[in-house]
């Protein structure tokens, strides 16, 4: 059942010390990047824990420079207002980040914030309103000299996550949130394994001469977040239990023994070949399709696509993107344009958020 809270609510308090807040910047702007959610390791918990809002799938991600900015000014009021630029495209996320780092800080200081995507495709499997919850506490975290750490954010962050309600500026509803996006934002490392309570496991570079070509298919839609769920509920829960029931085994056994050190050892085409597993003959696909009918084809064709050149083609989290990692973007881009996608390239990220002023 899809659930309501108002922006701001803390389901998980942080656990452990903080720091004494101490104001360092009265301005700064930051980019965090996008994950890519390529593969999730037991889909029969994001479906159980719902009320607690704390999952342990596991997933194993991309970082990519898809990037979210938060631009934040402070000025002395002991009011401690919270105002929101009018650009911002999903304010009600921008506030719920805001609010839950004002409880947790009790700093008398106003804040002026604003935050967007630099794609803004929601809800299309790059993971952009974690990343805009995430650019925001990191952003007033780093203002106030780093009062919680890597870890207390990824938590934070990762089991409070709400997103977005049409005409809803202060109302959101829980979405499951591995943690991989705060992840990508405060660990280095364009290539993560997260298990467990957002646990980061393991982590490495993307090779520098490949890039990401995106493609988001013509039945994209910007579905609110509440219909979105509801549908998913509706639609493809019953599956991702039994998809966990079916597969746990087979999927922890190719993990453990092929996608980990193939991560380790920077292998590319092995990675892809796990990938291409998990997506086809896990029912992964079959249940995605069901929200985006356009996706089990075009991932079919794109299938036989790959080569020495393009080692990685799969689709992100529930779809609708799909992505090929390649060392030849212009054959990857004449290939996604012909299928009739929105198409644009992005590079590996490999060193998490990046602040791009301060003062």
């Amino acid at each position: 059942m899809v659930k309501e809270f108002t922006a701001g609510k803390i389901f998980n308090p942080v656990q452990g010390r903080l720091k004494k807040p101490f104001l360092r910047y009265s301005h700064i702007k930051l980019n965090v990047p996008a994950r890519i959610n390529n593969m999730v390791f037991d889909t029969k918990t994001l479906t159980t824990n719902i009320d607690k809002k704390r999952y342990y799938a596991g997933e194993f991600v991309f970082s990519v420079n898809a990037n979210t900015y938060a631009n934040l000014k402070i000025g002395p009021n002991k009011k401690h207002k919270i105002l929101i630029s009018k650009k911002c495209k999903r304010p009600s996320l921008v506030i719920h980040a805001a609010r839950m780092m004002q409880k947790i800080l009790r700093v008398s200081d106003s804040w002026w914030i604003e935050s967007n995507n630099q794609f803004h495709y929601p809800h299309a499997g790059l993971g952009s309103s974690s990343s805009i919850i995430s650019a925001v506490c990191i952003a007033i975290n780093e203002a106030y000299n780093k009062p919680l750490n890597e870890r207390q954010l990824v938590l934070l962050i990762s089991q409070n996550h709400g997103e977005e309600i049409k005409n809803e500026k202060m109302r959101l509803i829980h979405v499951q949130c591995n943690g991989a996006s705060p992840s990508v934002a405060l660990y280095k490392g364009g290539m993560q394994v997260v298990c467990g309570e957002a646990d980061l496991i393991l982590r490495e570079d993307i090779p520098k001469d490949h890039v990401f070509i995106f493609g988001i298919p013509k039945s994209y839609k910007k579905y609110d977040a509440k219909s979105l769920m509801s549908m998913e509920e509706k639609i493809t829960f019953s599956e991702m239990k039994r998809r966990s029931k079916d597969y746990s085994n087979q999927i922890a056994w190719k993990v453990l023994h092929q996608l980990l050190p193939a991560i380790i050892h920077k292998d590319m085409k092995s990675i892809g070949d796990v990938l291409e597993y998990y997506r086809f003959e896990t029912g992964s696909l079959e249940s995605d399709v069901h929200i985006w009918p356009e996706l089990k084809k075009i991932m079919q064709k794109l299938r036989k696509k790959r080569d020495k050149d393009t080692e990685i083609v799969s689709t992100s989290s529930c779809g609708p993107l799909v992505y090929a990692l390649t060392v030849n973007e212009k054959k990857i881009m004449r290939l996604f344009k012909n299928l009739n996608m929105k198409t644009f390239k992005v590079t590996p990220n490999n060193c998490g958020y990046t602040v791009l002023k301060f003062e």
